[in-house]
């Protein structure tokens, strides 16, 4: 949150790619424990999301629900 109202407030020219970041960590962030128990498992499922969601962003622009199917795909594809 703080995080967000520091962008807001400096008005930073690139935020809307920073809230998607934002976003698609915070989607990681809602799994269970018994699915991310370590920081590090939680550091690798939000790499492995954040890399789909670049991949990924020239066919979904204009699309809702992006981070939440970028964030699923990172915990998908970290467990197989």
């Amino acid at each position: 949150l703080l995080s967000i109202l520091v962008v807001n407030a400096t008005q930073y020219r690139h935020a809307p790619g920073l809230y998607n970041g934002f976003a698609v960590g915070a989607y990681v962030a809602m799994a269970s424990l018994q699915k991310i128990p370590t920081v590090f498992k939680f550091f690798t499922v939000s790499i492995v999301a954040a890399g789909w969601g670049l991949t990924l962003t020239p066919f979904f622009v204009g699309f809702a629900g992006k981070s939440g199917f970028t964030s699923m795909l990172g915990h998908v594809t970290h467990i197989a």
